[in-house]
């Protein structure tokens, strides 16, 4: 019985919403993508014109990956992502993808441009990430800008000066307007 080593697949997107996120890993062999791809699939919200379940990513046999459309919907390959998608056909079955290849989802104008990093065996990048942390010398503990919080004072020195401020603002705008109304003549209508 042979076993099969399972491959992460690494994307990365150049627009909406999940293009902030940087690298996105994503757990293989098999990836789902769309609107709704259900439990360990690639959830594509924010992105119009897509399918629950757009197109599938599969990575097997030393980290070769494919992608390939779900059913009819539409799935667009190129060698980077500074194509136009109308002029480019969708794939009927799966493509091999290499490093650096764009991936677009749904149809041109919607949909969601992807571009593929690469493939690891499971885990690299967590190991990866480890032996960084423990490699990094922490004798010290690291500053911080947290301060000490007072809690023998019941409030800042700052309100009492404040809520002076304020009410004398307030008594010298009522006093003012008292002064104008109080002041104004007002003109009797009729014979004098």
């Amino acid at each position: 019985m042979s076993t099969q080593e399972r491959w992460d697949v690494i994307l990365k997107f150049v627009d909406g919403p999940l293009s902030y996120q940087g690298d996105i890993v994503m757990r293989g062999p098999v990836v789902r993508i769309g609107a709704s791809p259900g439990p360990g699939g690639l959830k594509l919200e924010g992105y119009r014109g897509l399918d629950d379940r757009q197109a599938v990513i599969t990575a097997y046999d030393g980290g070769s990956v494919t992608v390939a459309p779900v059913g009819v919907h539409q799935v667009r390959t190129a060698p980077h992502e500074h194509v136009e998608w109308n002029e480019v056909l969708p794939i009927r079955g799966p493509v091999y993808l290499s490093p650096g290849d764009a991936i677009h989802f749904g149809p041109p104008g919607r949909g969601g441009t992807c571009v593929f990093v690469r493939s690891e065996r499971l885990g690299v990048w967590q190991q990866q990430r480890i032996l960084s942390e423990a490699a990094a010398p922490t004798d010290q503990p690291a500053a911080t800008d947290v301060k000490e919080i007072d809690a023998g004072g019941r409030f800042p020195w700052w309100i009492i000066p404040s809520m002076v401020g304020i009410g004398s603002i307030f008594t010298c705008s009522m006093g003012l307007l008292v002064f104008v109304v109080s002041q104004t003549q007002v003109t009797p209508i009729g014979p004098t």
